[in-house]
This record gives structure tokens, C-alpha cells and sequence, in this order.
């Protein structure tokens, strides 16, 4: 099969996708905040459930819009920086119309125009697997549980990007959990 990826540009989408969620459960999120890693946390464990229950079909909030962009401009430029230059707006009404227009700059940026899947890596954003899932019924998952050594050296080797050890800990503790459960 003919794959085009691209790594890591898309993140906020889901960040973008989890406040929706939050909202209509009634919980208030900062923006764009990083997903949470749900541990001993009743709010957190709502936005869990409800996050599991969503799908890419509900409306996509027209505000968010400019953030959005900017956001995955910023996010995806040290990683798939040829994305970035494909971006013209995020464009869609659900959620979904905006997936699906996001994905598509991921062949135009990375492919040959003969793929059969677009994909990205992403981090941090297992949780959405079954929202995925539901969303698109032949789409593929490969989850991968990384060394928590290999993750907190990668993380805290750069004295501009370090990340508190309990988060990278309890970060990877969910990741584990999930692959288990969705595997």
C-alpha cells in the first residue's frame, strides 16, 4: 500500500476536540492546555468518558477557527514544516469536514499524489483512538509504548523543552493503559 505521513501536525486538533468535549459536559478547560493524564481526578476522568463516548461529527466551533490555525502552524512547523505552508485556513463545519481537510495537506505537502492512506504520527493523543475509529471504519492504528527512559531523557535533554517528571510519568502511564485497553 502506498502511505504518505506526516509527523506530529495535527496535535491541536485533538486539544481543539477535548475543550469541545469539556464544553458540553459543562467543564471548564483552558484552551489548547495539554491533554490531562486523568489520574485520581473526577473532572478529568469525566472528560475521559465523555471524550470516548464523542464522535468528529459534532459541530465545529466557529471561534476556534484562528486558534486552531495558529496553533498547528506553530506545532507542526519543527516537525512537518511543509504542511505548514499548506495550510490556508482550517476549513470545515464538524469536526470531521476539518480532519479531512487537515488530512488532505498531508498528501499535498508529503505526497506523490498516488497514496492510498494519508497518516500522521501524533503524540500525546492515544485517547482518540476510538473516536477515530468510529469516525473512519477502514482507518489503521499503530500504537507504540516507548521506553519511559528513552521518553524522559528526550524530554528533558533540551533546557527549553523540559517537561516535570510526575507529568512525563503519569503521561506514560495513561499511554500504557490505553494501548492495553484499546489493543
Amino acid at each position: 500500500a502506498n502511505i504518505v505521513c506526516a509527523s506530529d501536525p495535527f496535535r491541536p486538533f485533538f486539544n481543539c476536540l477535548r475543550d469541545a468535549v469539556a464544553r458540553d459536559i459543562g467543564v471548564s478547560v483552558n484552551e489548547f492546555d495539554p491533554l490531562g493524564d486523568y489520574f485520581a481526578d473526577r473532572t478529568q476522568l469525566n472528560i475521559f468518558d465523555a471524550v470516548q463516548q464523542t464522535t468528529l461529527n459534532q459541530p465545529f466551533p466557529d471561534d476556534a477557527r484562528n486558534e486552531l490555525y495558529n496553533r498547528i502552524t506553530s506545532h507542526a512547523e519543527p516537525f512537518s514544516p511543509k504542511i505548514v505552508s499548506q495550510l490556508d485556513a482550517v476549513q470545515g463545519e464538524t469536526f470531521r469536514d476539518v480532519y479531512d481537510s487537515l488530512l488532505s495537506h498531508v498528501s499535498t505537502a508529503y505526497g506523490e499524489g498516488n497514496e492510498q492512506w494519508e497518516a500522521t504520527k501524533e503524540v500525546w493523543t492515544t485517547e482518540f483512538t476510538p473516536v477515530l475509529a468510529h469516525s473512519y471504519s477502514d482507518s489503521k492504528f499503530l500504537h507504540i509504548i516507548r521506553d519511559p527512559r528513552a521518553v524522559c531523557a528526550s524530554k528533558n535533554v533540551q533546557q527549553d523543552t523540559k517537561y516535570p517528571w510526575l507529568f512525563l510519568v503519569r503521561q506514560w502511564r495513561k499511554l500504557a493503559i490505553l494501548i492495553n485497553q484499546y489493543n
